[in-house]
């Protein structure tokens, strides 16, 4: 199943961080965790799997129509935490950084930082907010989801791997 939230969903401004655990329960190409956006140049999307290939296509992570950030491989069946934090420069521009919790470590771990010149949570045109598929034409994702929250602060490494730890039973902190 899918879900869709009201448009403008995100906050937009000040720093973000979307914060979820779930499952890929079967193999799907292009098939999307979450899609924030209105268009193939203006969106936020983070993708159990990406390419013409569903069993060896990686997961991915975008930011409009920049290079896609690739997620480490997620296994069917596993449970795996996400984190992405967007802390805007003051300039016009954000830093954004992806966290996959280790299957099997349980560490959160920073998968990858990258900074955006001309991209701020408030340039998204948030027509789109979906869970469990794309806003184009991509098949929808076979997954479950356990928790998916958004916060508007710029969640620690140390503050993901915590929320990963309690679960979805628990209300996660923020010192």
């Amino acid at each position: 199943t899918t879900t869709t939230a009201r448009p403008n969903f995100l906050p937009t401004e000040g720093p973000l961080t979307i914060d979820f655990g779930g499952r890929q329960n079967i193999a799907r190409t292009w098939s999307q965790a979450f899609a924030f956006g209105s268009s193939t140049s203006d969106y936020l999307a983070m993708g159990w799997r990406g390419g013409a290939d569903p069993v060896t296509g990686k997961g991915f992570f975008c930011v409009s129509n920049y290079a896609n950030i690739p997620v480490n491989e997620c296994t069917e069946g596993v449970i795996y935490h996400f984190g992405c934090v967007v802390i805007p420069d003051g300039a016009g521009g954000s830093d954004v950084t992806l966290y996959q919790q280790d299957a099997g470590t349980g560490e959160t771990i920073a998968i990858a930082t990258r900074h955006y010149d001309n991209w701020t949570i408030a340039s998204l045109n948030q027509v789109h907010c979906v869970l469990g598929r794309s806003e184009f034409n991509d098949p929808d994702a076979s997954a479950t989801y356990f928790e998916f929250r958004v916060w508007n602060a710029g969640l620690s490494e140390a503050q993901l791997t915590e929320n990963a730890i309690l679960g979805t039973d628990a209300l996660p902190k923020l010192s």
